[in-house]
């Protein structure tokens, strides 16, 4: 999934290589309880669905994030507007 950010820079084919050897080796015994429920298989098809649910989630709290400090914003700027009014 991350080799396709990379084909312009080929070097950082480690640098990808290295993030998900430390993504799995961090999830190694969720992996193994996928390995004694399913086999081989079963483990080569979860991996990367378990980096598309980092993938998602990180996005989804990226969201809620932006949209939390945009509320912050307008609340402000509409406080700001009616101090301007009286």
């Amino acid at each position: 999934m991350s080799g396709v950010l990379v084909p312009a820079r080929p070097e950082l084919w480690i640098v990808s290589a290295i993030s998900l050897l430390g993504v799995i080796g961090l999830n190694r015994r969720f992996y193994a309880l996928l390995w004694r429920c399913g086999g081989l298989t079963f483990v080569i098809g979860s991996v990367p669905l378990h980096l598309l649910y980092f993938l998602y989630s990180g996005l989804s709290y990226l969201y809620v994030w932006a949209e939390w400090k945009l509320r912050r914003v307008a609340a402000a700027l509409c406080r700001l507007a009616h101090v301007g009014r009286t």
